[in-house]
């Protein structure tokens, strides 16, 4: 059915999952009974993001067997915190992340990836240093320098094979490694028309033209099928809306809807091998 949540973690049986829209919580659902339980309520967290609010999207949560942490922008602002709860989702404290950190891009072991405040001299602010913050002791390291020249970097896109992919804006992505600070380029692109768009594990989404959603190997775009970039999530499948005759044009879907013949919005998972699944269809 129609589901307004952001999904997480799968673990013997069982989808954890965020919904910050309308029961508002973290959620455990089992597979085979189709049993859901709020482990978490967000309704006590002081300055937790609100229903509907704008920044609520930059919510996402890890566990470390004894407690919850949730990371959010606070309510209504740009700078982020963590807030912790026991086991039992029984809400603990929260903790404010540095304020010179711009934007919280991903999670590589038990540390943040962290993008700083730089303030160019026109007064406007861009992305600086790119570090990795630690929400237990509070520790930062930086990783790759801000250096004023015509060539900036952009949010690194996702982690393949266990290194930051980061854009530069000279059409160059680095591969990043999280543990020495040490780079190689990972791509060049020539293309002006193609870019990477994100990165999970060992596969490397890309956009061609602006709406053709593809995979990035070995130097070359293998095409999937029309896509709105900005729909595109990475996670462990990525996300795509639209219909299935006008959106996958280069790949069979497999349809999971029980409703073949449906030309309207749908919601489709393209996965690292380029298979695609129909998984909901709107009503």
């Amino acid at each position: 059915g129609s589901f307004g949540g952001k999904y997480y973690h799968l673990e013997n049986g069982v989808l954890f999952y965020l919904d910050m829209r309308r029961q508002y919580g973290l959620f455990a659902y089992e597979l085979s009974s189709g049993r859901t339980e709020r482990l978490v309520d967000f309704s006590s967290f002081p300055e937790f993001p609100a229903r509907d609010d704008d920044v609520a999207h930059s919510a996402f949560w890890w566990a470390d067997g004894e407690r919850y942490y949730f990371l959010a922008q606070k309510a209504g602002t740009a700078a982020y915190a963590t807030w912790q709860t026991d086991g039992e989702g029984n809400f603990l404290s929260r903790e404010y992340i540095p304020s010179e950190v711009r934007r919280v891009t991903h999670m590589v072991g038990e540390e943040l990836v962290c993008m700083t405040k730089c303030y160019m001299p026109d007064g406007s602010e861009e992305n600086g240093d790119i570090g990795l913050y630690n929400p237990y002791t509070g520790g930062w390291r930086t990783l790759l320098r801000f250096e004023a020249s015509d060539v900036s970097y952009g949010e690194p896109i996702g982690v393949w094979e266990g290194e930051l992919l980061v854009p530069r804006s000279d059409g160059v992505y680095l591969a990043l490694d999280p543990q020495t600070g040490e780079t190689e380029i990972f791509a060049q692109l020539d293309d002006p028309s193609l870019r990477l768009v994100s990165a999970d594990g060992s596969a490397v989404y890309a956009i061609q033209n602006g709406d053709t959603l593809g995979l990035y190997r070995d130097g070359v775009f293998t095409p999937i099928g029309l896509a709105d970039e900005f729909d595109c999530q990475a996670g462990d499948v990525l996300f795509v809306s639209g219909r299935a005759d006008e959106t996958f044009t280069g790949a069979a879907v497999i349809d999971l809807t029980g409703r073949p013949d449906f030309d309207g919005v749908s919601q489709y998972a393209v996965f690292p091998d380029g298979i695609v699944y129909r998984l909901y269809a709107a009503p």
